[in-house]
């Protein structure tokens, strides 16, 4: 996204700075690159989200603060709020992960410890912010893509104490967390910037692919290659194991009597956590149990920037047979 930008002939680019987990051999030598980590934070992403809040704050009332986000930005921009320490988020996070919670609950709790996300980057900017977003959440909730560091946020205290208690309740990782959080409630520590507030006036906002894009750009290269393809509109969430198998048993009633080769497609995003690794593995538990038993072949890919191991299995899921 940064390279296309930088070759945008029509734009006069004062800074840019791009932030993931692997640098694009593309990338041109005028854009400052951080490496961070996913899809835990590490102190890599708070460099990056420092830096990221500095450039945001030099932004001028009459420029332009420009955010590209794609899937992995909740974990590749971190700069935790006062009061917290990186390792605070780094296990209720963990925490919550474990336990099963989806990334919008996630995100919830995550902008609520942090200084960036939740708009409050969008915040920190006197000029006019603008986001173009490649979605990695089903809904395509521009408020959850990245935990919406650039737009209004309508989540509370409240919502992600709730949240907290749900997934966290009893467990030493959330104490500082837990505190924090009362204070919020208690309104000595300011919200995240919602829609009302005078700030989110200047923000605009816009998601410019996701996962039925990456599921067109799938069938297109599938028949290209002589499958018949058949695309699932049906997100696929839940647990990945669960989820898996009743990817595979629908499958089994839907392509009946469709010709071979044949490529079957579907998105969306599902959780899973493997306890001995401290993980997520949503691949390898959404395809092995029923696709093993019939004798087919999977494909899990994810969209997001990153290595396979990092990034999950958000964005396509294909089956060919």
């Amino acid at each position: 996204m940064i390279t296309a930008l930088a070759n945008a002939a029509d734009l006069t680019i004062a800074s840019a700075l791009a932030v993931g987990t692997q640098v694009s051999a593309e990338r041109p030598p005028t854009i400052e690159w951080l490496d961070a980590g996913h899809p835990l934070p590490d102190e890599r992403s708070v460099a990056a989200g420092v830096r990221a809040l500095a450039v945001a704050r030099r932004v001028l009332p009459h420029e332009h603060l420009l955010l590209l986000l794609s899937g992995g930005a909740s974990a590749l921009l971190a700069a935790p709020l006062e009061g917290l320490r990186l390792e605070d988020k780094q296990r209720v996070i963990r925490l919550m992960l474990h336990r099963g919670a989806d990334i919008h609950a996630l995100n919830t709790v995550r902008k609520h410890m942090s200084a960036i996300k939740g708009g409050r980057l969008a915040a920190a900017c006197q000029g006019t912010t603008w986001t173009l977003a490649i979605s990695d959440v089903v809904g395509d909730d521009l408020s959850t893509i990245g935990s919406g560091p650039g737009v209004p946020d309508t989540t509370t205290w409240q919502s992600a104490f709730d949240l907290l208690n749900q997934y966290g309740a009893g467990e030493e990782p959330v104490h500082a967390v837990a505190d924090l959080f009362r204070r919020g409630i208690a309104g000595e520590i300011p919200d995240t910037p919602g829609p009302d507030d005078p700030e989110m006036a200047r923000i605009h906002a816009r998601v410019i692919g996701g996962r039925a894009d990456a599921v067109e750009g799938a069938r297109l290269a599938a028949e290209a290659r002589g499958y018949h393809v058949v695309a699932l509109p049906e997100p696929v969430i839940g647990e990945a194991r669960t989820s898996g198998n009743q990817w595979i048993d629908r499958l089994v009633v839907v392509v009946a009597g469709v010709p071979r080769p044949l490529c079957v497609l579907s998105a969306g995003e599902t959780r899973a956590w493997r306890p001995d690794s401290h993980r997520p593995d949503r691949h390898q538990r959404r395809r092995s149990p029923g696709a093993a038993s019939r004798l087919i072949w999977t494909l899990s890919a994810g969209t997001p920037p990153g290595s396979e191991q990092q990034r999950g299995d958000r964005g396509t899921g294909i089956l060919l047979r």
